[in-house]
């Protein structure tokens, strides 16, 4: 089975503009999931937008998935933050859930 990837918008932006990608993502058989993370106009910090990151992959995913990010500019950012803050290690059980991790484009 393939990994889940979780597409990260960037700022001023939802899930919703990382549609196209999914739709041609899945068309491959890829299973895609698009948060939006708000607000993401830059007034509130990178840690509480990892947070709701954090709260997403929880409500979204089970354990057993193994998970992939991919994120484009700010999403980079949230993306970089929530695995390297320690609180969230538990949730990826040290890392070994994210295979290739993360990808950033912008």
């Amino acid at each position: 089975m393939a990994n889940t990837l979780i597409l990260v918008h960037g700022f001023m932006d939802t899930g919703r503009r990382m549609a196209w990608m999914a739709k041609h993502l899945r068309a491959m058989g890829w299973k895609v999931l698009l948060p939006s993370l708000q607000p993401s106009n830059g007034t509130v910090s990178i840690g509480k937008l990892a947070e709701q990151l954090d709260l997403y992959i929880r409500e979204n995913t089970v354990e057993s998935e193994r998970v992939d990010l991919v994120a484009f500019s700010m999403g980079g950012l949230i993306c970089r933050y929530y695995l390297q803050e320690a609180d969230y290690i538990p949730v990826c059980q040290t890392w070994s859930r994210f295979h290739n991790a993360l990808i950033i484009s912008g």
